[in-house]
């Protein structure tokens, strides 16, 4: 997976290497999103060609850190309301189903992602030093999922289903009891190609450096993905040729 993202990359670098002057720079991105429960930093790496005065082709490698869920909370029935059944509350991206006398939650504990963009900046001078900017790209990402199983506490039953004393119990869960149980069921990729815009500052205190600051979002949308709107604030410093 390394080599392709180098590839990728290097390929990248190349076609905007044909252009005279141009721009290739890094940095790290504070990572916040509305749709889990947490986030890591990530870094981007940024580079293209000037079009002119007004424009330019950039093309970006982005690592959006990992996204996750807090796990779900097990809510018994109301043992006041014959109605009442128990329950996962708080869940992330999955769903829920009964087992063996008690219920099951699967779905999604984290997700890591990267990928690779293209597009046009268009810039403006405020003055000789600094430029504000908008940016408008496609971004082909890859996420890797965590997939796991959460079961809650289980009522002892036999092979029948019955009712018996927690000795007689044959509903263990995988983790040989009749208590809560978290299992991991590996990972799953994920691949798409979606919308992802910024807008921001330039600051270049010389004519071939620069410092930039850019709020970017993207809506990762896929298969059996769950649709997240991941937001960051970037700061980057750049070499300008």
């Amino acid at each position: 997976m390394l080599t392709q993202r180098l590839i990728t990359f290097t390929a990248l670098i190349a076609i905007s290497g044909f252009a005279h002057a141009g721009f290739f720079g890094g940095g790290v991105s504070s990572n916040s999103s509305k749709s889990f429960d947490h986030r890591t930093d990530g870094f981007r790496v940024n580079f293209g060609s000037h079009i002119n005065s007004a424009l330019d082709l950039e093309f970006n490698y982005v690592d959006l850190g990992t996204s996750s869920y807090d796990d779900p909370e097990y809510a018994p029935a109301d043992t006041d309301d014959e109605d009442s059944n128990a329950s996962f509350e708080n869940i992330g991206f999955g769903d829920t189903t009964s087992s063996s006398g008690g219920i099951k939650y699967s779905g999604i504990r984290s997700i890591d992602t990267f990928g690779v963009s293209g597009g046009l900046k268009l810039k403006k001078n405020v003055n000789k030093w600094l430029q504000v900017f908008a940016r408008a790209s496609f971004l082909a990402w890859e996420s890797t999922t965590e997939e796991f199983e959460l079961y809650s506490v289980r009522e002892p039953q036999n092979d029948d289903g019955d009712t018996v004393i927690e000795a007689n119990a044959t509903n263990q869960t995988p983790c040989g009891t009749l208590e809560q149980c978290p299992q991991s069921l590996g990972s799953k990729k994920h691949q798409a190609l979606d919308f992802w815009y910024g807008y921001g500052l330039i600051i270049k205190p010389t004519s071939w450096i620069a410092i930039r600051a850019e709020y970017s979002i993207v809506t990762l949308n896929a298969v059996e993905f769950p649709k997240s709107v991941l937001e960051g604030l970037s700061t980057s410093l750049e070499i300008h040729f």
